[in-house]
């Protein structure tokens, strides 16, 4: 059985990005950790079909059923939210390409695998 299919875990995405001053070691401190949080849906699909093509898991262990419990599910179950809605996730594949930086108010973030290839992410 896939990890992923444990109702304990969930994923989660740095909600805190640094600038890219702060990653480039200004002051002899580099700000850890990598920004995903736009691209989370992706990158962890990304990261299933890598372990698949390299035999760390099953395709059987990552059906659709396990992918909504670990996407939304699970964490709702647990912190006691409502899962009633009609909307649906539509993924496809390698019709997105990751912006190379977030700009803003005095600040730029670069994302993790910034003008990497990526799944597309639609709501319906």
């Amino acid at each position: 059985m896939a990890i992923v299919s444990s109702p304990r875990l969930i994923p989660d995405s740095d909600s805190a990005p640094h600038d890219i001053g702060a990653k480039k070691g200004g002051r002899g401190k580099t700000a850890a950790g990598v920004f995903t949080q736009p691209y989370l849906l992706p990158l962890v699909i990304g990261a299933f079909e890598q372990a698949i093509e390299r035999k760390v898991i099953t395709e059987e262990e990552v059906s659709e059923e396990i992918l909504k419990g670990f996407l939304g599910g699970h964490g709702r179950k647990f912190y006691g939210v409502s899962d009633a809605t009609n909307e649906t996730v539509v993924l496809k594949r390698g019709s997105e390409v990751i912006q190379e930086s977030f700009k803003g108010q005095g600040v730029e973030v670069v994302p993790f695998r910034r003008g990497q290839s990526t799944w597309s992410v639609e709501w319906k």
